[in-house]
């Protein structure tokens, strides 16, 4: 029996080293397959908490950028109020409707005498009529300019707090931990020793949106007071206008800002960050309080890559976008003056395009003249609304959302 099988054995053994060969070659593929599946789900895992934790910085980073605008809006505001004087002009011109009057000088020694008082000589109507031509320019100047300082600050929020972000999360990556004891991946919050950026130069370069709020508004200012004085220079301040009319009006004031020759679209870098080293020195300097400022390499890189970006026909597209969607609100909130019944118009965003010919709006006109104290109050709507519908419709424009992606997300952590 035992011969039996030994033979049998011997016969047969080379299908028996086959077969154990494909058991065993089978066995091992099946072993590499599992290990395989394994780093895929793992990968997949780590690429699913990874875009999840991508998107949850990236919304947390715009929230950012909304709560920053609005508290660097009041210096602004505070600026633009004291240089572009609205509301003085209109107390001269209320004053000449009243009777004004001073006590007339007596030499007489007796204390409980009083000299009935004498009349100021009345203001003349050249003085009078200068001061409406002012008010006229300085009303749409400040509206107007208040919207394209807005529309710049929230901009350059974005591209600042969106790089520091792209860095801060490379950073989370780097010193990504695969696992924690409960066998689930997260990413570590980074260390000083593993930031990329120190928080130094953060800090340093947070500090630059100094040169909008204390330099280049006034060059924006500027830009915006020449554009409405060549639109609105001669028109009469009798001259009745509809909606359509100020809208046109508006229109005509943005196209000479926005474009240098009505086609080639006007660069607007210089009001967010200084052209040259001194300009960026002195940022540092009155902003950073750094008796001797200098720029590092890190701090260098930021400041180009935020020029590239300014520089960038993308910019262009966010600007003019974020420009639109203020502009439109600020007609439709001008709506309310023609309405028959008048009062202020509030509304959401999304909802404020003017209805065409059948908007009850277009059927009423009011006079230049009463159309100033209308489009001088919406100022305070822009800077300081609260809650500030303004700043919030700039924040949901998809460009500037895009644009904000694409410079959160455009990193190689090879390259890092």
């Amino acid at each position: 029996m035992l011969d039996s099988i030994l033979n049998f054995g011997r016969r047969h053994r080379r299908g028996f080293f086959v077969t154990a060969g494909f058991i065993g070659s089978f066995y091992f593929l099946g072993q590499y397959a599992k290990r395989k599946i394994i780093e895929l789900q793992e990968k997949t895992t780590r690429n699913n908490v990874a875009k999840e934790n991508l998107k949850r910085r990236f919304e947390q980073n715009q929230r950012d950028c909304l709560m920053t605008v609005l508290s660097l809006l009041p210096t602004l505001g505070e600026q633009l109020m004291s240089e572009v004087i609205v509301e003085g002009l209109i107390a001269k011109l209320q004053q000449t409707r009243n009777t004004q009057v001073t006590p007339k000088a007596t030499d007489s020694t007796e204390e409980d005498q009083v000299d009935p008082p004498v009349l100021e000589a009345p203001m003349d109507r050249q003085t009078k009529l200068q001061l409406w031509e002012e008010l006229k320019i300085a009303s749409f100047t400040r509206t107007i300019a208040s919207i394209y300082l807005t529309v710049l600050l929230n901009i350059f929020v974005h591209i600042q707090l969106n790089l520091l972000g792209r860095f801060i999360y490379i950073d989370s990556v780097l010193s990504f931990s695969e696992k924690d004891r409960e066998g689930s991946f997260r990413l570590e919050p980074s260390t000083d020793e593993t930031r990329r950026l120190s928080r130094e130069v953060e800090r340093k370069y947070l500090t630059y949106s100094w040169w909008l709020l204390h330099v280049g508004w006034k060059r924006c200012v500027e830009n915006v007071r020449v554009a409405v004085e060549e639109v609105l220079g001669d028109v009469p301040l009798k001259k009745p206008l509809n909606i359509h009319d100020v809208v046109h009006i508006i229109q005509e004031i943005r196209a000479r800002v926005e474009f240098s020759d009505l086609l080639t679209p006007t660069n607007m870098r210089d009001f967010l960050l200084p052209d040259d080293i001194e300009g960026e020195l002195q940022v540092l300097k009155e902003g950073n309080g750094s008796e001797e400022p200098h720029i590092e390499p890190d701090l260098r890189m930021l400041l180009d890559e935020s020029k590239d970006f300014l520089d960038s026909p993308d910019f262009i597209v966010v600007r003019q976008s974020c420009l639109d969607e203020a502009f439109s609100f600020l007609n439709y909130n001008m709506r309310g003056a023609f309405l028959s019944k008048g009062g202020n118009v509030r509304t959401t965003a999304k909802l404020y395009e003017l209805n065409s010919p059948e908007d009850p709006a277009t059927d009423s006109s009011i006079s230049l003249a009463a159309l100033l104290p209308v489009i001088s109050k919406q100022v305070h709507n822009i800077i300081n609304g609260v809650p500030n519908e303004y700043v919030e419709i700039l924040c949901s424009v998809k460009e500037l959302q895009s644009y904000s992606a694409i410079i959160y997300s455009t990193f190689n952590l090879d390259d890092q």
